[in-house]
């Protein structure tokens, strides 16, 4: 075994077959563009409202056990059920653990 056996030629059969692949490929026209950007979009949505619901639900689940935690929150009455997570966050922000 030559030394271009083992690094010359396996470098060309990738440069090759890379240079076939780029000539088979094609800019896509109009309608399957847009129809890969519906279907992108509406995956961005469909993942935006999972994550929507997973936090309304893990909210009411972390600010009861927020007030056991903290012997210095005086933030809302215990009646209230769901703080919005921009107040949350900066209640119980780092510095005042």
């Amino acid at each position: 075994m030559d030394v271009a056996d083992i690094v010359v030629k396996p470098v060309q059969n990738f440069a090759k077959e890379s240079i076939r692949l780029v000539k088979r490929c094609t800019k896509p026209d109009r309608k399957e563009f847009m129809k890969i950007s519906f279907r992108t979009a509406l995956g961005f949505v469909v993942l935006g409202f999972i994550g929507f619901f997973v936090k309304l639900i893990f909210i009411p689940m972390y600010v009861p056990a927020l007030r056991k935690r903290h012997p210095f929150y005086c933030g809302f009455p215990k009646h209230v059920k769901f703080v919005p997570y921009v107040l949350n966050s900066a209640l119980f922000s780092a510095a005042n653990i």
